[in-house]
Formats: structure tokens, sequence, C-alpha cells
């Protein structure tokens, strides 16, 4: 987790992507309200929480995202 949200964002919980990526996981938003950026931006626990369960679901552990991400420079 430390490695990959290193390369992301630097745990910063306010980053914000030209792409529309935000906080700490860097979770994509485009489409969503300026209301639900500005919440998910409002929380950096709640973010931590959302990114362990996206890379749980999508990738089923932080080491299988990262190995993603160092081929891809995303995730």
């Amino acid at each position: 987790m430390v490695k990959l949200w290193n390369k992301e964002s630097n745990w910063r919980y306010k980053a914000k992507s030209p792409t529309h990526d935000y906080g700490v996981p860097q979770r994509h938003m485009k489409g969503k309200s300026q209301r639900q950026i500005d919440k998910f931006l409002a929380s950096p626990i709640d973010q931590i929480h959302w990114g362990i369960g996206y890379v749980r679901h999508r990738y089923g552990d932080f080491c299988s995202a990262l190995d993603f991400h160092k081929r891809n420079n995303w995730y």
C-alpha cells in the first residue's frame, strides 16, 4: 500500500490530477459532482478505506496492484 500510494499521490489527501483522479488512492471521479469530489477530499480516512476496498476488489491484494502499476504506470 505504501509504495503504491507513494507513487500515486505521495499520501496527499488533497491531491488532484488532470485526469480527474483525487486523494490518496487517486480515485477516478470523472463525471462526479463537485460536491461528491469535495466530500471525498475532506476525509483522508474515507479515502484510505475506499482505496483498500478498490484494490481488494480489482486486484485481490496490494502486491498485484503494484505489479500492474509498474507495468502500466496506473492502477
